[in-house]
């Protein structure tokens, strides 16, 4: 039980917030590099469309151009596009592909402190953002399920003199109040960090769809909010609330309580 309770916490808990702080760094790895690099006089020597099906059946493309720049005498090749790896529709990349044909000029950034790094594109995506607040949602949800599970592992009746034996509910309302709490704790600190990186550190103006996504995702936290307000105006009836029994049948039960 142990095992499978530590794996739980590893995939629910650990992964996902492992996730975020790694999208995180590729996010400043983003601005650094979009804010450091110089730029260089390339040569496009190769040009093509990559196509991957995914998961679950979507296609996705990429672009694939391969470039050759001189930094002091020295020759370099390089095929990064931009700061981050990033897939799209086929007319996407397909259009990036047309920009940069075989054996035509191009201007290329290279990292002054190690000219083997360079990127074609100084261009900021979303797409770290996005996979932070899916992890924060996934955190969410796992820390739900991981405090919800450890708040009814163990309910024992107990003795309340003149033969009457007390249940504790299945969930009490303390602990109702802090799983909510702990979940949009979770929800809104991890958000309120995504949204402060991209206003901080990507340049304006936003795109409008950008500043949806954390428009939705911020009204989709009123769900553990509004749980959490529910239990603290609620919290003194519910924490009164007792289930007794005048003959327990075991020192362990599963029915519920109120």
């Amino acid at each position: 039980m142990r095992v499978v309770l530590v794996l739980a916490v590893l995939l629910m808990f650990c992964l996902p917030l492992c996730l975020f702080f790694s999208e995180l760094v590729s996010a400043h790895r983003q601005y650094l590099i979009n804010t450091s690099y110089e730029p260089v006089n390339a040569i496009i020597i190769a040009s093509s469309v990559d196509r991957y099906k995914g998961s679950k059946g979507a296609i996705h493309y990429s672009p694939r151009v391969r470039y050759r720049y001189d930094i002091g005498g020295k020759m370099y090749d390089s095929e990064r596009l931009m700061a981050v790896y990033v897939l799209g529709d086929e007319e996407w990349a397909q259009g990036i592909v047309d920009r940069y044909k075989i054996e035509t000029d191009a201007t290329a950034y290279y990292d002054p402190r190690e000219p083997s790094r360079a990127v074609l594109l100084k261009r900021f995506s979303f797409s770290p953002y996005f996979h932070m607040l899916m992890m924060s949602f996934a955190l969410t949800g796992g820390s739900f399920l991981m405090l919800k599970v450890w708040t009814e592992r163990s309910r024992s009746v107990t003795a309340t003199g003149k033969g009457w034996y007390e249940v504790p509910p299945k969930l009490a309302a303390k602990r109702r109040l802090v799983i909510a709490a702990v979940c949009s704790a979770i929800w809104y600190g991890l958000g309120a960090v995504s949204i402060a990186h991209y206003l901080t550190f990507v340049p304006g103006p936003h795109p409008s769809w950008s500043m949806t996504r954390f428009e939705i995702y911020g009204l989709l936290g009123l769900v553990p909010l509004g749980f959490l307000i529910r239990y603290l105006s609620m919290r003194r009836k519910l924490t009164h609330a007792r289930s007794l029994i005048d003959r327990p049948r075991s020192n362990s039960v599963t029915g519920t309580g109120q």
